[in-house]
């Protein structure tokens, strides 16, 4: 899935076919959502891909979730869960285990906290994963991503003080759906001078045998343990290297009713 200049596009590398996705809603007079979030998964109960776009709006303030079936090529509403609030600056969604994932803020009685929502594709709901406890709220940048397979999180704290010390750590669900099996993989710490930015990691594939590939800025470096093997620089100045795994197929972008008025 692509996102291109306001609009959603569905494309198969294998057979280089695209479809721009029609506008998931009919907005009211006056109103447009401030910013959004999406995502896509493969619903093998059906054999249906499906997007997810979730939008925030701030007159009234609220998310509105909406769902695009590829086999039908029509979208739907689901509400998206109350006194939760979407983390946009990680706006994709992480497809794990059949679901898509996003880190949100979850408001309780009298307290905050961070904690990550999962939308089912077959059911078509939205289910609280459970992450990691006492995350900080302020100072610290957490990001989601599929690691080989596993829900991974990445937490990100900038350096205070003249000898600040950035820390990232990289961490794993090893039993998905089980909080208590988050388990810390990879850390980096380093002393910075005060004002420079925690450089952006993200972790790209882990092996069996424990070597870890993970983007900090522009470089990629692979890692056993805290040992760091080697490393790679892309040829592309200012950019924020992130990872997506791809299942080759032919599967078609077009609905069954697309299909028949090509024919």
């Amino acid at each position: 899935m692509l996102h291109w200049v306001n609009s959603l596009l569905i494309w198969n590398p294998a057979t280089r076919q695209a479809k721009k996705l029609p506008p998931p809603y009919l907005l009211p007079q006056g109103t447009w959502p401030s910013c959004f979030s999406h995502g896509i998964g493969y619903d093998e109960s059906t054999d249906d891909y499906k997007v997810v776009n979730i939008s925030k709006y701030l007159k009234p303030y609220h998310y509105q979730t909406h769902i695009y079936s590829s086999r039908t090529g029509s979208w739907k509403n689901i509400r998206f869960p109350e006194n939760c609030f979407l983390e946009f600056f990680a706006s994709y969604g992480k497809f794990v285990n059949g679901r898509l994932h996003w880190m949100v803020y979850k408001e309780d009685a009298n307290n905050e906290n961070r904690d990550i929502v999962s939308f089912d594709l077959v059911e078509e709901r939205y289910k609280f994963v459970g992450g990691l406890q006492n995350l900080p709220i302020i100072g610290t940048e957490l990001n989601l991503t599929d690691l080989s397979g596993y829900l991974s999180l990445i937490s990100s704290t900038e350096a205070r003080g003249i000898n600040g010390t950035f820390k990232i750590n990289i961490w794993v669900m090893m039993k998905y759906g089980e909080p208590q099996s988050w388990a810390k993989i990879w850390k980096l710490e380093d002393s910075v001078l005060s004002g420079r930015r925690v450089p952006n990691a993200m972790p790209l594939w882990m092996l069996k045998n424990g070597d870890l590939a993970v983007a900090l800025r522009s470089d990629v470096v692979v890692y056993n343990g805290q040992d760091k093997l080697r490393k790679t620089q892309c040829k592309v100045r200012d950019c924020k290297i992130d990872s997506a795994i791809y299942f080759e197929s032919l599967a078609s972008p077009f609905s069954d009713e697309e299909h028949r008025r090509r024919q």
